[in-house]
């Protein structure tokens, strides 16, 4: 029987991933106080195209924040080759694989390895350690997971602490075709730019059209579909991540959605938000490094 190989140093790793573009979205400056003015009134309510999209997706349109979706109507109307709201709606109402199109568009999916390199450094050296010196499994989550290169980005360093094994690693997202490639564990040489080689090597393996996931990296992973606006999975959660979805809710919906996280969160967990999201203090978090932030009890 081989022996396992040594869980490999990544003192010397610098996680460099490309550098998305930022969308044009003004961020919310806390997540604690509902009802601000800018959800208040007609003008923050979302309609036409992205009520519809969203709605046949099984969404809560009344969850989001009316000016970054709309902003994001030229493009989806770009994805589906249409002139007009009313021309996409007329060519969703006969393409049913276009719905996938649009969602993605609109709420602008994002996936690449080790995203934001300050951040997976942070969870390297101040997390992973702590996650070492607990006993029994793990639990891990990413809420908006997207395409799901987080989620292996984290089972990577989990695997290379030795942590793996004990680990329960979910990633959820509420589009199907998101979660269905996460799954696949397929992934294009774009994604694999922010992947150190090292790590390419050990968790990579060539096929016939491009990369995939080892099959021991994916079996750690459990994938589904969820809308996390109505519910967060039930915890006690060690880590959960939910990085740049917070600032495209209203920021009622925003506020609850980070106290369910908080309340899922074991004594001494850890939360990790977008650059652009900020916990007020009375969730009672203790920031760890920029986005990090730990629950000290309840």
């Amino acid at each position: 029987m081989r022996a396992r190989p040594a869980p490999m140093d990544l003192s010397h790793v610098r996680f460099r991933a490309p550098r998305a573009p930022r969308p044009a979205v003004r961020p919310a400056r806390h997540l604690a106080s509902p009802h601000t003015s800018q959800d208040a009134g007609f003008a923050d309510c979302v309609d036409g195209l992205p009520a519809i999209v969203l709605a046949r997706a099984g969404l809560d349109a009344g969850a989001y924040r009316a000016a970054p979706l709309r902003r994001r109507v030229a493009a989806c109307l770009r994805a589906v080759s249409a002139s007009s709201e009313t021309a996409a709606l007329a060519q969703l109402e006969q393409d049913d694989t276009l719905h996938s199109t649009a969602l993605n568009t609109l709420l602008i999916g994002v996936s690449s390895f080790f995203r934001d390199a300050d951040v997976f450094t942070a969870l390297q050296t101040r997390v992973v350690p702590t996650l070492a010196a607990r006993p029994g499994t793990l639990r891990v989550i990413s809420l908006g997971c997207s395409f799901g290169a987080e989620v292996y980005s984290l089972a990577m360093l989990l695997a290379e602490a030795g942590l793996l094994a004990r680990a329960e690693v979910v990633g959820l997202d509420c589009r199907a075709d998101a979660i269905t490639a996460a799954r696949s564990g397929l992934v294009d040489e774009r994604t694999l730019a922010g992947l150190p080689p090292e790590l390419r090597t050990r968790y990579l393996e060539r096929t016939a059209t491009g990369w995939r996931l080892t099959d021991t990296l994916r079996a750690r992973i459990t994938w589904a579909v969820d809308d996390i606006t109505q519910r967060v999975a039930e915890g006690p959660w060690d880590l959960v991540l939910c990085r740049n979805v917070l600032m495209y809710l209203r920021s009622d919906v925003a506020a609850t959605l980070c106290r369910r996280i908080v309340a899922a969160l074991a004594v001494g967990g850890v939360v990790v938000l977008g650059k652009a999201e900020r916990p007020a203090a009375s969730f009672r978090l203790r920031t760890l490094a920029h986005c990090v932030h730990q629950f000290d009890g309840h």
